[in-house]
């Protein structure tokens, strides 16, 4: 489970329910990107729905690698329903499909967090996942690649501040996307059930 150290509440519940805690979202991808997809573990992140450095990287970790994901306040509900949150579909380590991401300068400075957790993403063993460190190369290799391959567009991001897509060359403008934005492109089953919860009655 990925949870601050100021949530202490949810610490508290997410050790009752026999979760191992950690608040560093590269930690926390490190830890799961070791266990097998087959083993069906479950892995929970608990951000708030705000964007500062911490929610947006634990949710983004949350969505590559396959996690629930709540804010405090929902996990801390009680009574015979599960907390609301969404289950997403694990996108890392995937065969079918690959994604080239890279962060703007301007976005990276505000949150510092999010390049290195990408990077995370892309070392973890059979990432189907590619980082850029310089979002003019990732711009190069969409111009080359889009021509003969276009449905690639939808695989390329880069993400950036809204300056930043305003400021863009046309012919790569389509790629930019604030981090927002990219996480309802990903891919979430309607309604998710969060791991360690049991039906009370």
């Amino acid at each position: 489970m990925l949870v601050r150290l100021e949530d202490e509440q949810a610490r508290r519940k997410g050790q009752l329910w026999r979760f191992q805690l950690t608040s560093d979202p590269l930690d926390f991808v490190a830890k799961v990107a070791k266990i097998p997809a087959s083993c069906k573990k479950g892995h929970v992140v608990i951000a708030p729905a705000v964007d500062t450095d911490f929610s947006l990287s634990a949710t983004i970790a949350a969505a590559f690698m396959g996690c629930f994901c709540t804010s405090p306040r929902d996990f801390l509900k009680e009574g015979a329903e599960p907390p609301p949150g969404i289950s997403y579909n694990e996108k890392c380590r995937t065969a079918k499909q690959s994604f080239h991401v890279a962060v703007s300068a301007a976005l990276a400075e505000d949150f510092p967090t999010l390049p290195q957790l990408f990077r995370a993403i892309a070392q973890a063993p059979r990432s189907s996942f590619k980082f850029y460190l310089s979002e003019k190369k990732l711009c190069k290799f969409f111009k080359r690649s889009v021509k003969t391959t276009p449905s690639i567009q939808h695989k390329i991001f880069v993400l950036s501040k809204n300056a930043d897509m305003q400021a863009a060359d046309k012919k790569v403008k389509a790629i930019y996307v604030t981090p927002r934005r990219f996480l309802l492109k990903c891919a979430a089953s309607e309604r998710g059930v969060c791991p360690g919860w049991k039906k009370r009655d």
